[in-house]
């Protein structure tokens, strides 16, 4: 004798479905967010490398074309000094909008060694003050 699912079968099986996606989406969500992140750390990585590089080939600090040169000068590799305001920030430019917005910026660049004087960004490609220290930004902290 063929048998079928009763409503309370059925209502267990919607409810296991329905924790299951409860689970899933959010974390499914994130995945973007996380391989953004990931980037922009490989980023400031490379970033910090190509600095220690050029340091000590050139015995001098670099500015930010030099850096970026050293880079294989990366297009979406962008500087601003109003994300935020008055601060000189590397930044990823994910969305290419040419701004640097909240989940892109990679670090603040000093002209001092002691990191208190922020570089004055000309453009958002130049930069001839020598960049004397790079801190990571904490949007690329875990």
């Amino acid at each position: 004798m063929a048998r079928g699912l009763t409503l309370v079968e059925l209502a267990v099986v919607l409810l296991v479905l329905g924790v299951l996606a409860a689970v899933a989406v959010p974390r499914f969500l994130d995945l973007q967010e996380e391989a953004k992140r990931a980037q922009r750390q490989e980023v400031l990585r490379n970033l910090r490398t190509a600095y220690a590089i050029y340091v000590a080939q050139n015995k001098t600090v670099p500015t930010w074309n030099q850096l970026k040169d050293l880079m294989g000068s990366p297009t979406d590799l962008r500087l601003s000094s109003s994300c935020p305001s008055g601060k000189t920030v590397a930044y990823w430019d994910h969305n290419r909008n040419a701004s640097c917005n909240a989940g892109e910026r990679l670090a603040y660049l000093y002209a001092d060694e002691a990191c208190t004087v922020f570089l004055i960004a000309v453009s958002s490609t130049t930069v001839t003050v020598p960049i004397r220290c790079l801190q990571a930004h904490p949007d690329t902290l875990d």
